[in-house]
C-alpha cells in the first residue's frame, strides 16, 4: 500500500511495447475461455470448488484488463494512471478474495440443511406410514456427492422389530443413489396406553396455553419410587431460550393438577433448526 501511495504521489513512467500488449491480449482471452469452461462445468456438477476457480479466472482476466487499459492510456495521453489502476485492482481483489471464501469455506466446513434434499427426504417419509413422527434432521453437505444425514423416526414399538429394521434399512438405502449417507435412529414410542395419553394430553395444553409453537417428541414416562418420571424432547423457538425453567414448572403444575399422581417432568430442549 505504500509503494501505491509514492506512486500516486510521485508517478513513474510505465514501459510500453507492442509485445506487453499481445501478451496481456492472449492472457485476458485466455482466462475468459478458462472461466467460462469452469463456469459450465460447475454448473453441470454443482461443483463450488469450481465455481470459485471460475470466478478467480475472471478476476485475473478483469485485473490484467485495468493493467492493459492503463498501459495504453498512459501511451497515448501521458496521463500517468498506474498507481490509481493498481490500488483499484487491490481493492477489487481483496473484495473478490473475501466472496470466494464465503462461498467455499461453507462446504469445505460443512454445511448443515440443504433444503432440496431436506425437501426429499421428507416426501419419502410419507411413502412410509409406519412413521409416526420424526425430528433431529441433521444434513452436512460437504460438495457435490458427499452429504451424511441423520433422522430419527417414531414408530409403534409394538411393531415387529424386525420389519421396522428391514423398512429402516431400505430407506437409508434408497438415498445412496443421491450420494447421501443417510442414519435412520429408531424411537419407539407407546400409541396404546391410556394412562400415557391422558398425560399427553395435559402436557399439550399446558405446552399450547404458552406457546402454539411448541411440540414436543419421545414422550415416556418411568415408574419411580414414590413418583412418576415424564420424559420428552421440546424444539424450543429461539425467543423462548432462557425460559426453560418456566416451562418446565408449567408443565410439571399440569401433570401434577390431574390429581392421579406425583409426576416430574424430565425434558430436553432441543433446537428447533433440527426438528
Amino acid at each position: 500500500m505504500l509503494k501505491v501511495q509514492l506512486k500516486i504521489i510521485f508517478p513513474q513512467t510505465t514501459t510500453f511495447s507492442i509485445i506487453t500488449i499481445i501478451v496481456l491480449a492472449v492472457s485476458i482471452l485466455v482466462k475468459i475461455g478458462l472461466c467460462i469452461f469452469n463456469g459450465v462445468t460447475a454448473k453441470k456438477i454443482n461443483s463450488s470448488a469450481l465455481k470459485a476457480t471460475a470466478a478467480d479466472c475472471r478476476n485475473d482476466a478483469v485485473v490484467t484488463t485495468v493493467v492493459l487499459i492503463a498501459t495504453i492510456i498512459e501511451r497515448f495521453t501521458a496521463v500517468k494512471l498506474d498507481a490509481y489502476f493498481g490500488l483499484a485492482v487491490a481493492l477489487f481483489i481483496l473484495c473478490s478474495g473475501f466472496m470466494l471464501v464465503r462461498e467455499t469455506c461453507s462446504p469445505i466446513l460443512g454445511k448443515k440443511n440443504d433444503d432440496r434434499l431436506k425437501n426429499l427426504i421428507l416426501e419419502k417419509i410419507k411413502e412410509y406410514p409406519i412413521v409416526i413422527g420424526y425430528h433431529d434432521l441433521m444434513i452436512h453437505d460437504y460438495g457435490p456427492g458427499i452429504s451424511f444425514c441423520s433422522i430419527h423416526f417414531e414408530i409403534d414399538k409394538n411393531l415387529d422389530p424386525l420389519y421396522v429394521h428391514e423398512l429402516i434399512d431400505k430407506f437409508e438405502r434408497e438415498f445412496l443413489q443421491y450420494g447421501t449417507n443417510l442414519t435412520v435412529h429408531y424411537d419407539p414410542v407407546v400409541i396404546d396406553s391410556p394412562e400415557l395419553n391422558k398425560l399427553k394430553h395435559a402436557v399439550i395444553s399446558a405446552l399450547i396455553n404458552k406457546d402454539s409453537r411448541l411440540a414436543f417428541h419421545d414422550f415416556r414416562s418411568i415408574p419411580c419410587d414414590g413418583f412418576t418420571k415424564v420424559f420428552f424432547d421440546l424444539p424450543l423457538p429461539e425467543d423462548l431460550v432462557g425460559q426453560e425453567k418456566q416451562i418446565t414448572d408449567i408443565v410439571n403444575d399440569a401433570l401434577n393438577g390431574l390429581g392421579c399422581g406425583i409426576y416430574q417432568a424430565e425434558i430436553t430442549f432441543d433446537s428447533v433448526a433440527f426438528n
